[in-house]
């Protein structure tokens, strides 16, 4: 008799664990890349490139190209332009952390990319 007893319980689990056990696994998603980020103290010099782009040079031969929001424009970018990279907690410089200051004006950083110090192309990720 007791085995009739337990027979609706063992049912009822299989039921339950069934469909769960036969769902396919979720399937894993990649990883975003890493965001490109500039240590402040490494930058050894920089130039205007463009209306909202500088170029930051860092080390001995790695060279950032940094896009700036559409209030570089109304800062007149220029060589002459007094720029301040201002790091994050952590002292870096990155599209989501950190800042560039020029000639007083916080500029949004839309953008940073490695790029070949030899001719300007974008540098294959590392």
């Amino acid at each position: 008799m007791s085995r009739i007893r337990f027979a609706p319980i063992a049912a009822a689990l299989l039921m339950t664990a069934g469909p769960a056990a036969a769902q396919p696994p979720e399937p894993v998603m990649p990883s975003a890349s890493p965001e490109t980020c500039v240590e402040v103290d490494e930058v050894n010099g920089w130039s205007v490139t463009g209306d909202r782009v500088i170029e930051l040079r860092v080390g001995a031969n790695r060279l950032y190209r940094v896009e700036l929001g559409a209030s570089a424009e109304v800062a007149a970018l220029g060589s002459r332009a007094r720029i301040k990279l201002v790091g994050n907690s952590l002292g870096d410089l990155c599209r989501t952390s950190g800042a560039v200051v020029a000639d007083g004006r916080r500029l949004t950083v839309v953008s940073i990319t490695r790029v070949d110090a030899d001719d300007g192309r974008q540098a294959a990720p590392r």
